[in-house]
Order: C-alpha cells, then sequence, then structure tokens
C-alpha cells in the first residue's frame, strides 16, 4: 500500500468500492449458507427414506416370522411340541415388540424430516424478510440520516475509511456523528475517532472481526449513534 498525499481520485474510488463490494459479499455469504443448508436437508432426506425403506423391509420380515411362530403354535399337537410353545410364544413377543420398535422409529424420522423441513422454510423466509428489510434500512440510511462514505488517507499498512451519519439528533439535525474504520491487508478491523465517545465499541468490533459481515456492523453501529443523538437531544 503505502500511499502518500498525493493519491489519486482513482485509489479514493477504489476504497469506497470495497464498502459496497463487502456489502455484496455479505448478502452472499447469506445466499451460499442457505444453499448449504439446502443440501443439508436434502441429504438428510435422502438418508431418511433409505433408512426408511430398510426399516420397512425388516417389519415385512418380521410379520412373515410372526406369522410363521402363529402358525407353528396353532399346529403344535404332540407333547415334544407342546413342551416348545412357550418357547415359540416368548419369541413371538420379542417379534411383536421388535415390530412396534421398528414402526415408532419409522414415524419418528418421518416427524424429525417434516420439522427440519418446516425449519428450513422459516429460516429461508425469515432470511429474505431480513435481506429486504435491510436493503430499505440502508437506503433509508442514505436518504434520511444523511450517511456519507469518506475513504481517507491510508495509514501504514491499513486502509481507513470515515462513516459520517446526519440528522440523527432532530432538533440539531446538522450535527455530525461518525467512526473511523481501519482496515488492514489481512481484513482485521479496528474502529477509532469516534464522535462522540463510543463506550464499551469492542464487543462491536470483535463481532466484526468475528463474521466479516461489514453491513451488520454499519448498521448496529448507527443504532449506537442514534441512542447517543437520542440521549444528547433529551439534555
Amino acid at each position: 500500500m503505502n500511499a502518500t498525499a498525493g493519491s489519486t481520485i482513482e485509489e479514493y474510488e477504489a476504497k469506497s468500492n470495497r464498502i459496497s463490494e463487502a456489502i455484496k459479499n455479505y448478502f452472499e455469504t447469506q445466499r451460499q449458507n442457505s444453499i448449504e443448508k439446502v443440501k443439508t436437508i436434502k441429504r438428510y432426506s435422502e438418508d431418511s427414506a433409505h433408512n426408511e425403506k430398510l426399516m420397512l423391509d425388516e417389519i415385512e420380515k418380521t410379520k412373515l416370522n410372526v406369522k410363521e411362530y402363529e402358525k407353528k403354535l396353532a399346529d403344535a399337537k404332540d407333547a415334544s411340541i407342546l413342551e416348545r410353545r412357550e418357547t415359540l410364544k416368548q419369541q413371538f413377543e420379542i417379534r411383536e415388540s421388535q415390530l412396534e420398535r421398528y414402526k415408532e422409529r419409522r414415524d419418528q424420522l418421518k416427524e424429525m424430516l417434516l420439522r427440519k423441513k418446516a425449519e428450513m422454510k422459516n429460516s429461508m423466509e425469515e432470511m429474505e424478510r431480513e435481506k429486504e428489510n435491510a436493503s430499505i434500512e440502508m437506503q433509508s440510511y442514505v436518504l434520511h440520516t444523511g450517511l456519507r462514505i469518506e475513504p481517507l488517507l491510508e495509514d501504514g499498512d491499513t486502509d481507513r475509511i470515515k462513516f459520517s451519519f446526519y440528522r440523527l439528533n432532530l432538533v440539531r439535525p446538522k450535527e455530525t456523528y461518525s467512526f473511523v474504520l481501519h482496515i488492514s491487508e489481512t481484513r482485521i478491523y479496528s474502529v477509532s475517532d469516534c464522535i462522540p465517545d463510543i463506550p464499551n465499541i469492542q464487543p462491536q468490533v470483535d463481532e466484526l472481526n468475528k463474521t466479516k459481515e461489514l453491513y451488520a456492523f454499519i448498521i448496529r453501529m448507527r443504532r449506537v449513534l442514534e441512542e447517543i443523538a437520542n440521549k444528547r437531544r433529551k439534555i
């Protein structure tokens, strides 16, 4: 990097474009995560269908065995077979118990699969709503809070982007609330020059470095600054 004061307008525009690209990447990441979830559910569905078929096959075998034992019990006449009556009866009861367990397991798998599909559907719908709301919210920031994104001169090996918000304070609409975001070559973020000072900001920065979701971070920071503006308005 090592830019000087003679950095061109094109370089500043390139830095600004990184913010837009980060926002696009945020939604692309969310979309890819959704696709992976769909694939996982599909694999789970296929595995469940296979397991259910195996269980049904076992149930049919068990039914045949039960019928066979019933026939043996019905045909039992001589003493030797009668002596085995109790043994056959116990085996019959064991098979019946196995049959019930297979049925119960099959029903559990069906219920679990339906629940997973419902959860996935709700998750996808919620993500679409969040995406739409976030887009509307971002447009609202630009139009109604005067969001301004301003690339600054580089500082060593980091890019610096200044985010400024206006009209957060209805009493003093021209009052500016801002912070500077530092972005290292390895995409490690830090924040400085908060106006006004933002107490306990580090957890927000830690979350950004963990998720790399810059767009969500900007939204959270705007809300924090709005809370500060509202407190000032009451003073």
